[in-house]
């Protein structure tokens, strides 16, 4: 049988470059890889990042909270907390309490969808280092004037820093 091999990102991550396409098959660890880059800074460095998706429907509190199950955020965090909990927007870590309830611990980021971008204007994105552009790569429709939404965005939570944006899709078939 042969042997499974799943994405390494460290090699593009020492690029320092600004956008960062990780492209290949569905299931090869691609969201993993930087899922893991942006928990560990946020947790070792204090750094924020943004998950970011196309729609507003992509971001739902159960949805965001869903996209990081697979993470061993114990290990992580060195048992400090043992999940993570999504809210108004933010994303935290947290840690289950001796009622079986989750408790929000340190903020580490915040969730966004790219339609409503300028509503995210006004907000201020201190200690952010990284946005997490998941799905970059659709089957279905993409939003008007998409690429200059992006640039927006990414403007507005950078201001005059350098953050790295992951593109993070699948790879397209020529059929």
């Amino acid at each position: 049988m042969a042997k499974k091999q799943y994405y390494d990102i460290s090699n593009i991550l020492q690029t320092k470059a600004q956008y960062m396409m990780l492209l290949g098959q569905r299931a090869n660890g691609k969201s993993y890889q930087a899922k893991k880059t942006v928990l560990e800074d946020s947790y070792k460095n204090d750094n924020k990042f943004v998950y970011l998706r196309r729609y507003k429907a992509d971001i739902k509190t159960k949805a965001v909270e869903s996209y990081f199950e697979d993470m061993p955020i114990a290990k992580i965090t060195k048992n400090e907390y043992d999940g993570i909990v999504a809210w108004n927007g933010t994303i935290y870590f947290s840690k289950i309490n001796e009622k079986g309830e989750k408790v929000k611990g340190k903020e580490i980021g915040k969730y966004c969808a790219l339609n409503e971008y300028e509503r995210y204007k006004s907000w201020a994105f201190v200690n952010f280092t990284y946005i997490l552009y998941e799905e970059f790569i659709t089957d279905n429709i993409y939003l008007t004037d998409e690429p200059r939404q992006l640039q927006q965005f990414v403007s507005t939570v950078a201001r005059h820093r350098q953050i790295t944006v992951l593109l993070i899709g699948n790879t397209l078939s020529r059929v």
